[in-house]
């Protein structure tokens, strides 16, 4: 069981029965790039992907790290509000900048964004919810 909160993640362990804390810490570049958690999600591959205040997160659960910005292309300081997978296993990414589509397989990023005056563009950049339907639409 995850939990993110605004002052960081916890991990509960089962066999411990105790909630182990994930922080940011400056001084350690395997940590968490921000505190303020906005969502958690598990993808179709079993990666843990953490949305921060401050970038996205890969959780790696052999050594019990973080990698930030796992997927170039993804701005740092960008709020990751949302996180979901299309039924072809692409990631979708919505942000305060808006969405971003990662394909594992051919590794494009697909950046999507308001353009004033373009009518097929999105409505407005920020994005603080995704889902993707059982059709694998979003």
């Amino acid at each position: 069981l995850w939990v993110g909160t605004r002052k960081g993640l916890n991990r509960y362990d089962r066999h411990k029965n105790l909630f182990i804390p994930y922080f940011q810490d400056s001084k350690d570049s395997l940590s968490l790039s921000n505190n303020v958690i906005h969502c958690l999600y598990k993808d179709l591959r079993g990666n843990l992907w953490i949305g921060t205040g401050a970038g996205l997160n890969l959780y790696v659960k052999e050594n019990d790290h973080f990698v930030h910005h796992a997927i170039p292309g993804i701005f740092p300081e960008d709020i990751i509000y949302s996180i979901a997978n299309d039924k072809e296993g692409r990631l979708w990414i919505g942000t305060d900048n808006g969405w971003y589509r990662y394909n594992f397989e051919s590794q494009e990023l697909r950046i999507c964004r308001h353009v004033p005056d373009d009518v097929n563009s999105l409505s407005v950049d920020r994005s603080t919810s995704l889902h993707c339907y059982l059709k694998g639409r979003l």
